[in-house]
């Protein structure tokens, strides 16, 4: 879904995400007999992290005065050491990879 979506603006990961979990809700609101309400709602301010890998990246984030940059350690840490693998771990019936010798 996530890549699929025209994002006015850009179409940036962190919105695909977001827009994914705004359809998943909405299904299951309809699985289950209710009326869809979740609905997408765009950053005021734009964003974005860009890892080119483990070690580094460089990005734009809202901040309470405007758009800051943070430093590279912190694009790591919240995208760039597992490149946002990590989190699709924890869907049903994944476990993470492992390394066959």
């Amino acid at each position: 879904m996530g890549r699929a979506v025209v994002v006015v603006g850009g179409g940036y990961g962190g919105a695909a995400m977001r827009h994914a979990e705004v359809v998943a809700e909405n299904i299951v609101a309809q699985v289950r007999g209710e009326q869809p309400t979740a609905t997408y709602r765009p950053s005021p301010a734009p964003s974005i992290l860009l890892p080119p890998g483990p070690e580094g990246g460089v990005g734009q984030v809202p901040a309470p005065d405007g758009a800051t940059v943070p430093p590279a350690a912190a694009v790591v840490r919240y995208e760039g050491a597992d490149l946002f693998t990590g989190r699709f771990v924890e869907l049903p019936g994944l476990s993470p990879a492992r390394s066959t010798p």
